[in-house]
């Protein structure tokens, strides 16, 4: 089930997407694609791409680069 089905023509909020290269619970096409979708509303939006990881992010590096990121996204826009 895509999330592109949903009415995104309601999302105000910024959306900060960490995608996984190698997610295939949630492939990264899915993420872009819901990505392009709200920007094309107006929604802003930022993506950090972590090529060698999955779902959930699972090494050191990449959750650590999306905690620190995640907790500036949330500071920046309070």
């Amino acid at each position: 089930h895509s999330p592109v089905s949903n009415d995104l023509s309601k999302v105000s909020t910024p959306v900060l997407f960490g995608i996984g290269g190698k997610d295939r619970r949630v492939p990264p096409p899915q993420g872009l694609e819901l990505r392009d979708s709200l920007s094309a509303y107006g929604v802003e939006t930022r993506t950090l791409w972590y090529p060698e990881d999955c779902h959930p992010l699972d090494t050191l590096q990449a959750y650590g680069d999306f905690a620190v990121n995640w907790a500036l996204w949330v500071t920046q826009h309070n």
